[in-house]
């Protein structure tokens, strides 16, 4: 459980240069409305460095709302994992599988027009 809010499911994680991505279930909401949270989990526990870039991080996720840009719901230090981390939207497909489904429709959009 992050910051007594986010509970953690399942092993697998995404991970990054200075970070892993956790899946969570983000209990604030009720029963019937439960969402998934993104849990980014630094790597490094209490460093200056990780505590600029987070800062960094979560200062510029709050000042850009935009539907193509996952939402920031919280970040902070969780205590018992001795980590900062910084809860997000949950989106289920990856940027690569973005791209491929984008670049197939094109694709697919393209051969319509040719067979026309």
């Amino acid at each position: 459980m992050i910051n007594d809010r986010f509970l953690l499911v399942g092993d697998s994680a995404r991970s990054g240069g200075l970070s892993k991505v956790r899946k969570a279930v983000d209990t604030a909401n009720s029963d019937s409305d439960r969402q998934f949270a993104a849990i980014k989990l630094l790597k490094r526990r209490d460093d200056e460095i990780i505590k600029v870039f987070l800062e960094r991080e979560t200062a510029a996720l709050k000042a850009v709302e935009h539907p193509h840009i996952v939402r920031m719901l919280e970040s902070g230090w969780d205590p018992v994992l001795e980590r900062y981390y910084i809860a997000l939207e949950w989106v289920e497909r990856s940027l690569k599988d973005d791209l491929r489904a984008r670049r197939l429709g094109r694709l697919l959009r393209e051969d319509r027009v040719t067979t026309l």
